[in-house]
């Protein structure tokens, strides 16, 4: 009976972070305010999580410092969107965008399993969201469709950032990357047609599911056997990129073929906000070229990679702060809004101007990031995530059935595949030896469980809902995906079972 009671009162921050936000419609900010002063006052009040001062200060400092990955990110993300906005170069992506692809809906399954898995890939940290928000405004959705999709474009996640999250879970686990790879992209495997599937659906209704599944089929297709493929040879790191290349030339081959058989290209209108400016498509679309291409660099020579590890490095040993600005997507995004200004010709004062819009938008999105990471820390800390953990190993052989939860409570928790993996992967490890089965396939689970989840962690909500301008709307977008997720997460549990 006490087990249950400590188990209970474990889950206490993660129900009141739900309720205010599902139930109560609360807005982040409030949300996440809640949920932290519910663990602190576990960790103060009740003796199994009872926390010293010093150590209480020191979770809630580290939550701040692993807020600032996301933080550094989103600020000049917005930034770039501001300028490009107001210089009408959004329209003239959206147009070179339905120029590539014959109609919106083709246009959709583009940004969602192409662009938006190739640029998480390379940056990792929700930037691929925040790049295609804006796009899909100015190919005519409105705010909460924008929102939605943008967070189905995190289908990559395990391999967002060149992997990082699956090499860490590697690292602590002992396994082959590669191997570890392969197995999440084998437990995903359905997932991305059925995502692609959806977005269909948001963009055309019933009728775009009827016309265009085959062309959700072949890209699902294409970035789950890229994932798999690409994991083994050339590796985990470059997997995703290569394969959301491969979706995008698929999907672009697909419209070409349709042009060709209808004998004319139908392009869908693209809305112009901005009909006095005329900005050229190659100035609206070099700022990403500019980013996408440091990125690459950056990740994949080892030694500009090595040097920018160990310079200009922000490190506080005491709070596990250790952060490489000239490494952090962060740096790179802002200096392609910075190079963006000139290029784009924008004087001191639109600079000023979108600079203070920019800051507006960011401010208390960034205060509630803080209070769910600081939430997360608290309860690792305190060991209500171990309580948590073990509570689930006590299954035994039916360990299976709970591994893949687990996994996903780790990437809510903190907004991340890397961070799940640094909660629980011991624990998944130490539990699949103690209830024999395969390490492999139950890390596989927890990778992808964990990462598919993060689409609906509130670190990445409120950094769409900030992106797509709907402040206070986190609530209903959780609610809108959530039951998705959850249905992502059981067929991620289901084959886990069958191949255990």
């Amino acid at each position: 009976m006490q087990v249950v009671l400590i188990t209970g009162l474990a889950t206490l921050p993660l129900l009141i972070a739900l309720l205010m936000l599902v139930v109560f419609q609360r807005s982040s900010l409030q949300a996440g305010v809640a949920a932290l002063v519910g663990a602190v006052l576990l960790a103060v009040l009740i003796p199994p999580f009872r926390l010293a001062p010093a150590p209480l200060l020191l979770a809630l400092a580290e939550g701040f410092t692993t807020s600032l990955t996301v933080l550094t990110v989103l600020f000049p993300a917005l930034l770039l969107y501001q300028l490009q906005s107001a210089t009408g170069s959004m329209d003239a992506l959206a147009r070179g965008i339905a120029y590539l692809c014959p109609e919106r809906d083709l246009q959709v399954l583009l940004l969602v399993l192409g662009l938006g898995p190739f640029i998480e890939s390379a940056s990792g940290f929700g930037v691929g969201t925040v790049v295609i928000i804006p796009i899909l405004f100015a190919i005519g959705f409105d705010a909460l469709p924008a929102a939605l999709l943008g967070l189905l474009a995190q289908i990559a996640v395990p391999w967002g950032g060149l992997a990082v999250g699956i090499q860490l879970g590697a690292q602590l686990t002992k396994l082959d990357p590669g191997l570890l790879g392969m197995r999440t992209a084998l437990l995903m495997a359905p997932l991305p047609f059925g995502f692609g599937l959806v977005a269909l659906f948001m963009s055309g209704g019933r009728r775009a599911l009827l016309r265009w599944w085959p062309a959700a089929l072949l890209a699902g297709a294409a970035l789950s056997a890229g994932e798999w493929f690409f994991s083994q040879l050339p590796g985990i790191e470059l997997a995703g990129i290569l394969a959301s290349a491969l979706v995008m030339l698929v999907l672009v081959g697909y419209g070409y073929i349709l042009w060709r058989g209808d004998g004319n290209r139908r392009v869908a209108p693209v809305p112009i906000s901005s009909p006095e400016n005329t900005t050229p498509l190659w100035q609206a679309v070099a700022p990403y070229l500019f980013l996408t291409a440091c990125l690459l660099a950056t990740r994949l020579l080892g030694p500009v990679q090595q040097w920018l590890q160990e310079v200009a490095v922000l490190s506080l040993p005491a709070v596990a702060l250790r952060l490489p600005l000239l490494y952090t997507p962060g740096f790179w995004v802002l200096l392609a809004a910075l190079f963006a200004i000139p290029l784009l010709r924008i004087d001191g004062k639109g600079a000023r101007e979108a600079t203070v819009r920019t800051w507006r938008q960011f401010s208390l999105s960034a205060l509630a990031i803080i209070c769910f990471l600081a939430m997360a820390e608290v309860m690792l800390f305190s060991g209500m995530t171990g309580v948590l953990g073990m509570a689930a190993a006590a299954m035994g052989h039916n360990y299976g059935w709970i591994a893949p939860w687990l996994g996903a409570l780790g990437g809510w928790l903190t907004g991340s595949n890397a961070g799940g993996n640094a909660m629980f992967a011991l624990l998944q490890r130490n539990a699949s030896l103690r209830v024999a089965l395969p390490l492999d396939w139950i890390m596989g689970a927890q990778n992808a469980a964990g990462s598919i989840v993060t689409m609906v962690a509130p670190a990445r909500v409120i950094l769409a809902a900030t992106a797509a301008g709907l402040p206070g709307k986190e609530g209903h977008i959780l609610r809108t995906l959530g039951s998705l997720i959850l249905i992502a997460i059981a067929i991620i549990t289901i084959l886990l079972v069958m191949v255990i």
